[in-house]
């Protein structure tokens, strides 16, 4: 347990308070990197993450966080039980239906719960996803993030521990949500 900045929270994982950086520590698994200073959000705490919306909140203490050096491609559901255990991936991420005029079938997002740092984008399209719960960790996308014709999407509260999305060269925003009709 921790006892941090008067903060009296006991965390038996032993994360909480410890000094990140939002592009590049990774917090231990299930806590995020929390800003500790408004004008300077790039650094903070881990803090854990209390809320995975309809995502259920891991059962265990500690998971081994993989590194996926690469960009990651998911174009179906075996796809995302295979990253549960990832942090990072240091190239892309990408949930898109393989092929013209359909829907990814990946459900939820819960198989994401670990991950935390994206280096380059991500890509979230044509998925038949309803909320974005599961990207709770998720606190540095690299190079932008795009939520675009997910016909079922209602809810992007997934998205609320993100503090920086860095704006591809060829845009000037970090974060497009267009094209969800819901």
């Amino acid at each position: 347990g921790a006892n941090v900045a008067g903060c009296p929270i006991d965390d038996v994982r032993d994360g909480i308070g410890v000094a990140c950086t939002v592009d590049g520590d990774v917090c231990p698994f299930d806590h995020t990197c929390f800003p500790d200073d408004v004008d300077d959000p790039s650094s903070g705490l881990c803090a854990p993450i209390l809320d995975y919306g309809s995502c259920p909140a891991p059962a265990y203490a500690q998971k081994a966080q993989k590194t996926e050096d690469k960009d990651v491609v998911v174009d179906d559901l075996a796809d995302v039980d295979k990253l549960k255990d990832v942090a990072t991936i240091t190239g892309r991420l990408k949930l898109e239906f393989p092929g013209a005029g359909g829907l990814l079938a990946v459900g939820d997002l819960c198989g994401f719960s670990g991950l935390q740092h994206v280096g380059g984008a991500v890509l979230i399209t044509e998925t038949d996803a309803s909320s974005l719960d599961g990207l709770q960790g998720l606190a540095f996308v690299g190079g932008g993030l795009l939520v675009n014709s997910n016909g079922e999407l209602e809810d992007v509260m997934g998205l609320r521990n993100l503090v920086k999305a860095v704006a591809p060269t060829d845009r000037d925003f970090g974060v497009g949500l267009t094209n969800n009709r819901k």
